[in-house]
């Protein structure tokens, strides 16, 4: 006589069609995943874009508080005068990770990518008095804010 396999109540075939049903599933979904990593990448290198953030006039001066990738800015001086902004890790004290100097009615525009610049502990603009600069900052999308 053959002995019982599987949960009470249930025949042996049916525990092990689940257990080939699981195995399926799970093999799907890592299927899936490896394609949306090979899209997302380029040489091994992930690829995402970035989301940008206002600063300066009509902006914010902290753009993250949180650690993660500065990919860029683009930032025009509206003063009648020579500008300097400072970007600096978490606050007005933090270190400074740049220096840019704009004369009036200058603007830039950098990009870091595809690596970017690390930030520690959050990213602070620090603008010279009554500096007249606007623009954004675009920052890794998925890094936390």
């Amino acid at each position: 006589m053959r002995k019982h396999v599987g949960t009470p109540g249930r025949p042996a075939y049916d525990a092990g069609a689940e257990a080939i049903a699981l195995m399926l599933e799970a093999q799907q979904r890592t299927a899936e995943e490896a394609a949306n990593r090979a899209t997302a990448s380029l040489g091994g290198v992930l690829l995402r874009g970035a989301r940008f953030v206002a600063v300066g006039v009509g902006g914010t001066l902290k753009p993250t508080t949180a650690s993660g990738t500065l990919m860029g800015y683009a930032l025009l001086n509206t003063g009648g005068a020579t500008t300097t902004v400072r970007f600096r890790d978490q606050d007005d004290q933090g270190d400074t990770l740049l220096v840019l100097t704009l004369a009036a009615g200058e603007s830039v525009r950098d990009w870091f990518g595809p690596g970017g610049i690390s930030i520690q502990s959050g990213l602070y603009v620090d603008l010279e008095d009554d500096a007249t600069v606007e623009g954004s900052v675009y920052l890794r999308a998925g890094d936390d804010t």
